[in-house]
């Protein structure tokens, strides 16, 4: 139970310096997300590309280089909200 409450913890107190910054915990929350979803395609973990190459009996490195369109695709939306802070509507 102890490693639930301490990552909890850990979660709310990175918001609460988000907010400090003055950054809006929606936003927050999509950059953050868009993190995970940037973690879980890319090597070496890359979770997501394990589990596809274990369904589909396709080689991990075929798997992994074409995921490098969407990589991409994140990586230009992270770098844009963080950026440019006049795209974030909610701002």
């Amino acid at each position: 139970m102890r490693p639930k409450i301490s990552w909890i913890c850990h979660f709310l107190r990175r918001e609460y310096v988000a907010l400090e910054i003055g950054l809006n915990p929606v936003i927050w929350g999509v950059i953050f997300i868009l993190g995970d979803a940037i973690g879980f395609i890319t090597p070496p973990y890359g979770l997501n590309l394990y589990i596809i190459s274990g369904l589909t009996d396709i080689d991990y490195m075929v798997v992994a280089y074409r995921v490098l369109p969407y990589l991409g695709g994140l990586l230009a939306l992270l770098f844009v909200l963080l950026a440019v802070p006049e795209v974030n509507v909610l701002a």
